[in-house]
């Protein structure tokens, strides 16, 4: 049963019969939680990076009506010097720009009662 310790609780991820010696995600020590649409989200923090690629994730959980909802916020990345020519990269503007948009559509959430 769906319990607010269990929809905030970040469980390592299984597959198969394995199941991963590192939790689904990092509680965010900075901002442990966000209010997004007047409801506590708890922030969680995940990622990774293998082979010049990199993925960083914000989610938000909420046990909200006896249910979990899970937002997310997701970034990839590639080192630009691995092609020929090198990528183009975002200058430290065009970058908070993005994160401000990126932030504006996850706080636009709302519930619907």
């Amino acid at each position: 049963m769906m319990t607010a310790d269990v929809c905030a609780t970040p469980y390592p991820p299984k597959q198969g019969d394995t199941v991963s010696s590192w939790p689904g995600f990092l509680i965010s020590a900075e901002h442990p939680v966000e209010v997004i649409g007047g409801v506590q989200f708890l922030h969680g923090v995940s990622g990774g990076a293998a082979m010049s690629h990199s993925i960083s994730i914000d989610l938000y959980r909420a046990f909200h009506k006896q249910r979990c909802f899970e937002l997310s916020v997701s970034q990839t990345g590639t080192e630009p010097n691995v092609s020929d020519p090198p990528m183009k990269t975002l200058t430290p503007a065009q970058q908070r720009r993005l994160d401000q948009s990126m932030s504006q559509i996850l706080h636009s959430f709302r519930f619907s009662d």
